[in-house]
């Protein structure tokens, strides 16, 4: 059951960090696009529009380090026993923080799933400091929300996460690595169900 006054956004955040898709407004209607790290076009920089609200074509940041968690810690339901709340979490190497980032997912997961939702939740966070903001021109106004681009020839490839639709059409983006979308083996365990008495 969901809590009083909960958004339909609310109600799909554990199914989106659990299966790694986005929910984003296309025209009016709500579309999930998967985060696979496929291209969905590349842009020229020199073809981008000039806005007084950025400084030449694009506008690049960084968020310093200390604002990034380097532990992840996922807290759910285990399936397949009692659905006792457990935790798993993933830590990056050379990180001696006891701060972590935490989400519970009220989610029933394999341990192996959880663990696999926390590290890709970690690789995504430690790329997605770096963004960009550009505004398109009319002939790529088609792109929006949960679209993949690669900015000229360099290698990196930014999601859209945001436009801003007016006199100019602004997208902001953060960087990605399409390798994090890609599941990493981890090991089941059995789930134990208590004996009933």
């Amino acid at each position: 059951e969901e809590p009083a006054g909960a958004t339909g956004r609310a109600a799909l955040q554990p199914l989106m960090l659990r299966f790694g898709f986005d929910a984003v407004d296309r025209d009016g209607v709500l579309a999930f696009v998967m985060r696979d790290g496929a291209v969905d076009g590349d842009l020229d920089p020199d073809r981008l529009a000039l806005v007084k609200e950025i400084d030449g074509t694009l506008e690049e940041s960084r968020a310093a380090e200390a604002e990034m968690a380097g532990r992840v810690r996922v807290r759910f339901s285990l399936n397949g026993g009692d659905f006792e709340t457990v935790a798993e979490e993933a830590i990056l190497p050379r990180v001696d923080s006891d701060t972590a980032a935490g989400q519970e997912l009220r989610l029933a997961m394999l341990r192996g799933e959880g663990r696999q939702v926390a590290e890709r939740w970690l690789a995504e966070a430690s790329v997605a400091r770096d963004t960009v903001r550009f505004a398109l021109p009319p002939s790529l106004a088609m792109r929006g929300p949960g679209d993949v681009v690669r900015i000229g020839a360099a290698p990196e490839l930014w999601r859209i996460d945001r436009v801003e639709r007016g006199a100019s059409t602004i997208a902001e983006a953060v960087r990605i690595d399409a390798e994090s979308y890609r599941p990493v083996d981890v090991a089941d365990e059995v789930a134990r169900v208590a004996e009933f008495v």
